[in-house]
């Protein structure tokens, strides 16, 4: 005799929710770390989005595998870019291709900061890494 769990959710059904989650918690915190870093500059909010995208993805999506952590750094790294051209540029050119492209050149030619910029980043990154799947 066979029982099964039908109310229990799959492994693929766990990441589609995980991703939609953290893709929404990204532009979200995004969003909002940007419009704070506007009005005043304070670059440890940048933590705050690999914090909540890492937590969106380890609730919803609860899972073990690597892909919950590699999909946690990416949509971190969205919400920090997305962050990084509200801070710069406005909330008004939040859909312009040119001011992501901008910033990614300022990064490239290291125009933006010091290493102290980089390295709230790559903790941002860090954080978003350890705390997206459940270990």
């Amino acid at each position: 005799m066979e029982i099964f769990n039908i109310r229990a959710l799959t492994q693929k059904q766990r990441y589609k929710y995980a991703f939609v989650s953290g893709l929404l918690a990204a532009i979200v915190l995004g969003v909002l770390t940007g419009v704070i870093r506007k009005q005043i500059d304070f670059s440890l909010l940048v933590w705050l989005v690999g914090y909540g995208v890492a937590m969106a993805i380890r609730k919803l999506g609860r899972g073990v595998q690597l892909k919950f952590s590699v999909t946690g750094v990416a949509f971190t790294l969205i919400g920090i870019l997305i962050s990084d051209v509200i801070a710069i540029f406005g909330l008004a050119q939040i859909f312009d291709l040119q001011a992501y492209i901008t910033v990614i050149q300022l990064v490239l030619n290291d125009d933006i900061g010091s290493i102290v910029w980089l390295v709230y980043r790559l903790i941002a990154l860090y954080i978003a890494y350890n705390y997206s799947r459940v270990i």
